[in-house]
């Protein structure tokens, strides 16, 4: 199969791959796949209950997600809708900033993913993801009710309580 990936992926995966080296030599984390596709890619980094996604496509910024692994796999992505009765796997590097209450990376400027994003995100990623990372796993159920409620706030100042109610909230 041929995968499509565009030149700038193509010339900055080694880059990015190289800032979140540290997830490895310094947290025992297994680099997993490196996938290329819809022209970017992700990167993929786990142990034991924990993993991290970092990835990119054209027009988004480049993103770190950590994981609460299934059986030890990376479950689907899929989850577009959030409900009150939902167990979450992926956790914006941004929820876990504003949740620690550690300044945010914020926008990155341009959608890149350069070497000074890269270092920006696993600088970020260090400081306010230093328990998940060493498997303290507690935080996940922590980091989760602080998204769901956050995510019930933006869904009632959106939508409407009677909207919000049909999700569970």
């Amino acid at each position: 199969m041929d995968v499509k990936v565009t030149r700038q992926a193509q010339d900055h995966l080694p880059t990015v791959a190289a800032e979140f080296e540290f997830l490895v030599a310094e947290y025992g984390y297994t680099a997993g796949d490196q996938r290329r596709e819809l022209g970017g890619f992700t990167l993929y980094y786990s142990r034991g209950e924990v993993g991290v996604a970092v990835d990119w496509h054209p027009r988004d910024p480049l993103s770190v997600w950590l994981v609460r692994l299934v059986d030890g796999a990376f479950p689907p992505k899929g989850q577009t809708v959030m409900r009150a009765d939902a167990t979450l796997h992926y956790f914006d590097l941004g929820h876990l900033e504003a949740f620690s209450g550690d300044a945010k990376t914020g926008q990155l400027g341009p959608h890149s993913p350069s070497v000074e994003n890269a270092q920006l995100l696993a600088r970020s990623l260090r400081t306010c993801g230093a328990a998940i990372l060493s498997g303290y796993t507690g935080h996940f159920d922590a980091l989760q009710e602080y998204t769901k409620e956050r995510a019930r706030q933006v869904t009632i100042a959106r939508y409407g309580a009677e909207y919000a109610r049909t999700l569970g909230w």
